[in-house]
């Protein structure tokens, strides 16, 4: 089974530039198969859950069933969930290993932890909720790097299905606040060459578990925002490559207006800082809006 795309409407949410990225992703997810090693290799996936991802988990697991079935080695699936009953039914209907963490206690470290700490295999692609994949090449990029420094690999967000236009406008570079930028997708470094920034999001990152350890784990002195970053340069400092190929991209954003936007840039400059674990911190961030609910 060859490499293909998925939700190809969605990369009309990318203002003028839509086209251009849909082709240079549907040639980086074949290369990515080209390069698939003969040896199948096993890959752990964990997915964090909120009930405000419920509006769309189930596009996600369809998406990740894609992946599986274009995918050579055996998928372990964890999910790490905050929420209702409801969602635990839905991850254990795909056969996902259910991890519980209460809503009070939850952030996006310790969640990130649990899940990987219960992952069997060398590389674990860690994903969200209330993002889609954008092909079904994303499993075979997470896991086609075998060399001894492997840290990490990962991708841009683009537009999701609840995007407003606040966000479209920021996928072409206008934002600079978490680099969400379609320059990873467009101008890719050839995936064989380390990523000099190192600038990874936990929406969609494949990390070596081993270097994970090595590096002290997700930084529990973080809320949400900015551990994985901070993971980054641990591993970087240790020596470990990571690197970017446009195949691990996802459709991740919250349907925020300009208003919502910049609240959730101030708390994520909050929370993107270490400090003493509060849990009103989280609340003081916007969650994801559902499609039915996005503004123009």
């Amino acid at each position: 089974m060859s490499a293909e795309l998925l939700h190809p409407e969605l990369f009309r949410q990318l203002p003028f530039a839509g086209y251009a990225v849909q082709t240079k992703l549907e040639e980086a997810a074949r290369e990515a198969e080209r390069q698939r090693f003969s040896v199948a290799e096993d890959l752990s996936v964990v997915v964090r859950m909120r009930d405000s991802d419920l509006h769309y988990i189930d596009e996600l697991f369809d998406d990740i069933e894609a992946n599986e079935a274009n995918y050579p080695g055996h998928v372990q699936k964890i999910a790490v969930i905050s929420g209702s009953h409801e969602l635990v039914d839905k991850a254990n209907d795909r056969h996902f290993k259910t991890m519980r963490l209460p809503p009070k206690l939850y952030t996006h470290p310790m969640a990130l932890n649990m899940g990987f700490e219960e992952a069997k295999h060398r590389v674990v692609l860690s994903l969200v909720g209330h993002s889609a994949l954008t092909n079904t090449a994303t499993f075979i990029a997470a896991t086609n790097h075998t060399e001894e420094n492997f840290g990490a690999i990962y991708s841009t967000s683009l537009p999701g299905r609840n995007a407003s236009w606040s966000e479209r406008l920021g996928a072409l570079g206008l934002r600079t606040q978490r680099r969400m930028t379609m320059r990873p997708v467009l101008v890719d470094p050839k995936s064989s060459e380390p990523d000099k920034e190192g600038f990874m999001a936990a929406e969609s990152v494949a990390i070596s578990r081993e270097a994970w350890e090595q590096a002290g784990k997700f930084d529990l002195s973080f809320a949400a925002g900015g551990e994985s970053g901070q993971l980054g340069r641990y591993l970087q400092a240790l020596g470990y490559n990571i690197y970017r190929n446009s195949p691990l991209a996802v459709f991740h954003t919250h349907g925020l207006d300009p208003l919502q936007s910049w609240r959730q840039a101030v708390a994520w400059r909050k929370m993107g800082q270490p400090h003493e674990f509060h849990p009103t911190l989280m609340s003081e961030c916007p969650e994801p809006r559902p499609p039915q609910e996005k503004r123009k």
